[in-house]
């Protein structure tokens, strides 16, 4: 009989990777990388562009959505913990009603939006003092080179900080909500950040329940705003102008889905709502398929098992 493993290139690190387990019930299968701990989808299995940007289309959550902002408040009590209001910023994966970027803004921050589908603009020369990323990084199709842009993206000194749920040793991954949504193709372990800080040119890497942080080498240098720079009153004029033209057209925005999870490393628990940001960048979330499966555990875990940690690269 053949006992042959059948191995594929992991998408971070290239190392072969083994199948994770058989095939699930969806004919799902997945592969777990012992390099960079990453676990992905065979690639074959993944949507289409099309069927992406589509999926995305089908969800929709607002700024006055009070889950939504319970959900995203652990990124941005770490971005108000880490940094300074006068650094400036990029929302990477904006969405086309780029909720999270409100949110931000409302905390007083200059906030740059950037999205491939619905805020395309070059900016392969920029450099900002720190770049977000929420719910975006478990749809990375070419995670290897996306975390190479990210780094380029942030200034010396400066800080990368994402939300995604991480697997952790309770997650029941065949039966995982956050598996089945069909934009999510990569998931990632809190080792996973270790190595990318250590092989993508971070100095730093740190995890607090669902979001991480890796900070840039060298020292920060505070940097004047150049001219033709957008401000935070044109920035919230660009979020206003980009919400309207897609409630003119008629475009919904991120799903939402019940989850619970640890807001802080203070023990401090929030019953929130799940928004998943997806294309390779783009936003989308967890479909009611998703959320009514998604048990307690599941979705937020329990404060003694979400641990903080942090070390060098």
């Amino acid at each position: 009989s053949d006992t042959s493993v059948e191995l594929l290139p992991c998408p971070l690190c290239h190392a072969p990777a083994p199948q994770y387990a058989p095939p699930y019930k969806d004919k799902k299968h997945y592969f777990q990388c012992a390099r960079c701990t990453l676990r992905f989808l065979r690639p074959d299995q993944r949507l289409t562009p099309e069927e992406e940007i589509a999926r995305y289309k089908l969800h929709q959550t607002t700024v006055e959505d009070a889950g939504y902002k319970k959900f995203v408040t652990p990124l941005l009590e770490c971005i108000q913990r880490e940094v300074p209001l006068t650094h400036r910023g990029l929302d990477y994966g904006a969405g086309h009603q780029p909720v999270l970027a409100e949110h931000v803004r409302a905390l007083g921050y200059n906030l740059t939006l950037y999205d491939p589908f619905f805020h395309p603009r070059d900016i392969e020369h920029e450099a900002y003092d720190f770049v977000v990323s929420c719910e975006v990084i478990e749809h990375f199709y070419d995670p290897a080179t996306e975390f190479e842009k990210l780094r380029k993206l942030v200034r010396p000194g400066g800080l990368l900080i994402v939300q995604t749920h991480i697997i952790e040793p309770r997650t029941e991954f065949t039966n995982w909500y956050y598996r089945r949504e069909p934009t999510h193709v990569v998931f990632y372990h809190p080792e996973t950040f270790q190595w990318i800080a250590q092989n993508k040119g971070f100095a730093s890497a740190g995890v607090q329940g669902r979001v991480a942080w890796l900070r840039a080498p060298g020292e920060f240098i505070p940097q004047v705003t150049a001219p033709g720079v957008s401000t935070s009153a044109d920035s919230a004029n660009e979020i206003a102008s980009s919400v309207s033209a897609e409630q003119m057209a008629g475009a919904k925005a991120t799903d939402s889905s019940t989850s619970e999870l640890v807001a802080d490393a203070a023990g401090k628990s929030a019953v929130g709502i799940s928004s998943d940001m997806a294309g390779n960048v783009s936003p989308a979330a967890c479909d009611s398929e998703c959320a009514a499966s998604a048990t307690p555990a599941e979705a937020g875990g329990s404060p003694s098992k979400k641990g903080r940690w942090e070390a060098p690269a």
